[in-house]
């Protein structure tokens, strides 16, 4: 199942239905970048895409919906979303009670995550928000329904941070509203932030780390102030991580060690895995021990060195 902005003017009916629901930027158009309410939006129709492979994923049923950008204001942004379905799948979602029962059921799942994100009275629980929408999927009204399964801890956690990425565009003075079919709004606070480190913690069974000895990282963004977290890319794939060589990070402060982007460490590393409940990897934090070279733009023959990880330590 996906969920996309339209891209063509054919792709959208000739007569709209009503809404299943809106996002709505009401935004200060004398600060920050113009392009922080387009990137919001977007971010919010990531975070309802996830969020619907989730809810749906949970009651074992496939749709295909698309958004369609309805109407945009001066001195606001409103994007209404409607849930078309271009392929049928299953033979239990054919009918029109069935489907409109289903895009209830994904508005409801939407609503609920706004609200608990947005909640500045009780801390978002991973667990009771998990049991809050399995009870919501048991209660969708759609014959020969499978059986229903809990959303597991990751991809809540995925989802809470999607929706909590919708804030760190927001300037002060914007305000940002889920808003429903019965133009009742769940407001967007930027003041109430989700702990999601708390929220691993809490999904956390066991952890499991491991060192590698030599590992040459290429440095995206160096973490320049104090305590910051550097930005590496390494097998093509970009990740944060904290420096614990305070010999050498010192000397980098002092600038007596010259690293730009583009340049690389060689380093070891420890790696941390944290692994939930159902064996899904719940986080992995990377820590730089030791730090013996410096290669300036990256001049190391186009490779990575990669040592034996066979130093695993629960």
């Amino acid at each position: 199942m996906t969920i996309a902005l339209t891209k063509r003017v054919s792709d959208v009916p000739k007569k709209l239905p009503p809404h299943d629901f809106g996002f709505d930027i009401d935004y200060r158009s004398d600060e920050g970048p113009a392009k922080r309410v387009f990137g919001a939006t977007y971010r919010f129709i990531e975070a309802c895409e996830t969020c619907s492979h989730a809810l749906l994923g949970s009651i074992g049923v496939l749709i295909e919906p698309v958004i369609v950008l309805e109407d945009i204001k001066a001195g606001s942004i409103k994007t209404w979303f409607k849930i078309f379905w271009e392929q049928e799948g299953e033979s239990a979602v054919k009918s029109g009670n069935a489907k409109r029962a289903l895009a209830t059921f994904l508005v409801e799942g939407i609503k609920r995550f706004v609200s608990r994100t947005n909640d500045a009275d009780e801390p978002l629980q991973l667990k009771e928000t998990q049991s809050d929408l399995h009870q919501l999927a048991q209660d969708v009204d759609l014959p020969n329904l499978a059986i229903c399964f809990p959303i597991q801890d990751q991809n809540l956690i995925d989802i809470i941070s999607e929706f909590e990425s919708v804030k760190e565009l927001l300037a002060p003075g914007d305000k940002a509203e889920l808003v429903l079919p019965n133009n009742s709004r769940v407001p967007i606070h930027q003041s109430v932030v989700a702990d999601i480190e708390r929220l691993k913690e809490e999904a956390t069974l066991e952890t499991y780390s491991y060192r590698d000895p030599a590992r040459i990282l290429i440095v995206k963004n160096p973490g320049y102030l104090q305590g910051s977290q550097w930005i590496f890319r390494y097998s093509n794939r970009d990740f944060a991580a904290t420096i614990e060589d305070r010999q050498w990070l010192d000397r980098f402060q002092r600038r007596e060690v010259d690293v730009r982007p583009g340049d690389a460490l060689k380093c070891q590393v420890r790696v941390e895995v944290a692994y939930g409940y159902s064996s899904e990897v719940i986080s992995k934090k990377h820590h730089i021990e030791n730090i013996s070279e410096v290669i300036e733009g990256g001049n190391f023959g186009g490779k990575q060195a990669i040592l034996d990880s066979s130093d695993v330590t629960k």
